[in-house]
């Protein structure tokens, strides 16, 4: 009896999963002292939250990379490392503060977030493009992010850059690890009866993880006030700023099949805006994420609001779908 009604509960977090991920970052901002019990948790709580969202991956779609390795691999390459470089370019002309520049760049060489593919089914737009550009990315992660940020951005975090690529490697394979043995507990027919139960978990355990992220940042809130809103604005501008500016490169899109490439192209408009920053949280020492910490907390904000907003968006983008009958 109590299983099934903790199912039922789940079910319907699930269902309402975007709302439920506001009413985190509001949480999170009104309860400082469970942040305070949780913050300990945070690196595990990173692991759970990509592994919970790399369960409703289906590995065997990642063949379709294979497929066309150069398409997917230039969308990579230009997400993770074009896109880093152009951020310190964009921060270093603004003279922006180096925490604030260090933050802004590590977004930039994060991969997509996991529930990238997800959000991308919802709303029509080119999942399985998504899915591919998520699992690639964060698997070459530790290969490219260390060098971008350390050897090409010359970003100093005071740890070596090797440090960072192990951490991101045991990170990320305990999450693959996670995700591998629960698709193997549940099964895959299961997984795909009860994915809103699924999706209830994931997003209890990223209201857990925002409350913990967002640890302090009432206080800061409230002793310095135009800091946090500065990050704030700095996180949006970045979050919505690379959105807008991929998705925009939609509209240029034309010929017979412009409808199918408009998908893909917001797709990656999609991934652009919403990367897995707190992945370095795991990864880097406590002494270099102080700042990154505030960065990654308010990074949620826009974040965790693009799936409630977007979708007229992005459909409106996306125009009138001619190719398909």
């Amino acid at each position: 009896m109590i299983g099934r009604s903790v199912l039922s509960l789940l079910g319907a977090l699930g269902r309402h999963a975007p709302v439920v991920l506001v009413i985190g970052v509001v949480l999170g901002l009104a309860l400082p002292g469970v942040g305070a019990v949780l913050r300990p948790a945070l690196p595990a709580l990173v692991v759970l939250v990509f592994g919970f969202a790399l369960v409703r991956i289906e590995w065997s779609a990642v063949s379709a990379a294979f497929r066309r390795p150069w398409w997917i691999g230039a969308i990579v390459a230009v997400l993770m490392a074009v896109v880093p470089a152009a951020v310190y370019g964009l921060a270093v002309s603004l003279r922006l503060p180096p925490d604030m520049t260090a933050s802004l760049v590590l977004m930039a060489c994060a991969p997509p977030i996991a529930s990238a593919p997800n959000l991308a089914f919802i709303l029509g737009l080119d999942a399985a493009v998504a899915l591919n550009v998520v699992v690639v990315g964060s698997l070459l992660m530790p290969v490219i992010a260390p060098p971008m940020v350390f050897a090409i951005l010359g970003l100093d975090l005071q740890v070596e850059p090797e440090i960072v690529a192990l951490r991101l490697v045991a990170t990320i394979a305990i999450a693959v690890l996670l995700a591998a043995c629960l698709r193997r507990m549940l099964g895959r027919d299961r997984i795909n009866r009860h994915g809103n139960v699924l999706d209830g978990a994931s997003a209890m355990v990223m209201v857990l993880f925002v409350i913990a992220v967002m640890e302090g940042v009432q206080a800061r809130l409230l002793t310095e006030p135009a800091t946090v809103l500065a990050v704030l604005a700095a996180a949006c501008a970045a979050n919505l700023g690379l959105q807008a500016l991929f998705g925009g490169l939609a509209g240029f899109v034309r010929g017979p099949s412009a409808g199918l490439l408009r998908r893909q192209v917001l797709s990656v408009a999609l991934m652009a805006g919403n990367r897995n920053i707190a992945l370095f949280l795991a990864a880097l020492p406590d002494h270099s994420i102080g700042f990154l910490t505030l960065f990654v907390a308010v990074y949620q904000v826009p974040m965790y609001l693009t799936p409630l907003f977007a979708g007229p968006l992005y459909r409106r983008m996306m125009g009138p779908r001619k190719d398909q009958k």
